[in-house]
Parts: structure tokens; sequence; C-alpha cells
């Protein structure tokens, strides 16, 4: 290869990777709190600035990645599509991976929606106390990840903390104890 050719290849990737950057959109993980212990829970991906910086006849086609949980604490339990993409995460094996592909077979443009945009809902289990992590990545060597529009593919990833608490029953019966143990003491201090 020549100089003038690395030269060239060099500039290319330097220019798609300055592109990337410029395009990235942001993911974020959206739920409801509080995470309860025993208790089902959902995450909404979300994605912002799907188009900022892009071409206006740029179309989002489709999302592929994967799903990581901190701890045993809470268990992934499965995915639906969000409502403007149809499931395609059974056609992937992996970490587990989570896919799906618009409903429009030209993709989604920016007036098809208003932001965010939900991806996908991920459903968990909350099986323990504590806190712990629950994130979405992508693999750059999986071709199947990623948001996936007509001119590029970006990557994902995000992550958040997670605490599980005791249901608020729990609370309230060790409330309810507290104050007859109380109760108990001034009636025994009457007494005597």
């Amino acid at each position: 290869m020549t100089i003038r050719q690395r030269f060239f290849l060099s500039a290319g990737l330097g220019l798609a990777v300055f592109g990337m950057v410029a395009h990235a959109a942001t993911i974020s993980l959206a739920m409801d709190f509080p995470t309860v212990i025993q208790q089902d829970f959902d995450v909404q991906v979300q994605v912002t600035d799907v188009f900022a910086g892009r071409d206006p006849g740029d179309a989002l086609l489709a999302y592929g990645f994967n799903v990581t949980v901190g701890s045993g604490l809470v268990t992934y339990v499965g995915e639906d599509a969000g409502p403007l993409f149809t499931d395609f995460s059974a056609s992937f094996g992996g970490n587990p991976a989570v896919a799906g592909i618009s409903n429009s077979i030209l993709g989604l443009s920016s007036g098809d929606f208003a932001e965010p945009l939900t991806l996908a809902i991920l459903h968990f289990t909350a099986n323990g106390l504590g806190a712990t992590s629950i994130g979405v990545t992508y693999d750059p060597g999986d071709l199947n990840q990623g948001l996936f529009y007509l001119n590029s593919i970006e990557p994902i990833s995000a992550s958040r903390q997670i605490d599980v608490t005791p249901e608020p029953a729990t609370f309230a019966l060790a409330g309810l104890a507290l104050a007859a143990l109380c109760v108990a003491g001034v009636r025994r201090g009457r007494k005597a």
C-alpha cells in the first residue's frame, strides 16, 4: 500500500469516526420507581436526538443490542418492541440480544414520532434487596447490533443504577411492631 493510499484510508476512517460522533443519538433507560423486591418491573429503552445532524431524507430502520445485569438481584425476563417496531429478538441468539425492525418498510423519519422514541420495553423481576445496575450495549463485531439508519449504524449504550427496596407493607408492619412495643413499654411503666 502506498503512502497516498494509506493517507486516504486514514482520512476516510477519521471522517467515518467523526461522522459517527457528530450524529450520536442519546440512549436512556426510563422506569417507574421504586423497584420492590419480589415484583416485576419494566425499563423503557428510549432514544432522543434520533435525527440530529442527519440528512433530512435519512430514516431509522431497526435496532439491536444486548441487555446486561450487574448482579443476581434482578433477573431479565424478556422484552416487547416499542410501538413503532416489530420484535425481531427471536431471530438472534445471545446475551440476551434484543432487536426490532421498523413497522414501516421505509423506516421511521423525523415526522413519524415525538421524542423520546421508545425502542423496547425490557421486563425484569427483582429478586433481592440492594443496589445493582442494568444496561444496554452493542457489540461492534455483531452486524445485527446498533441503531440502523439508511446511511449508517450508530452504537447503543446506556446503563442505570437500580435500588431494590422492601415492600411498603414491610415498612408498615415494622412501624406497627415498633409502636406496639412503645405502647407496651408505657403501660408497663405506669403499672410500676
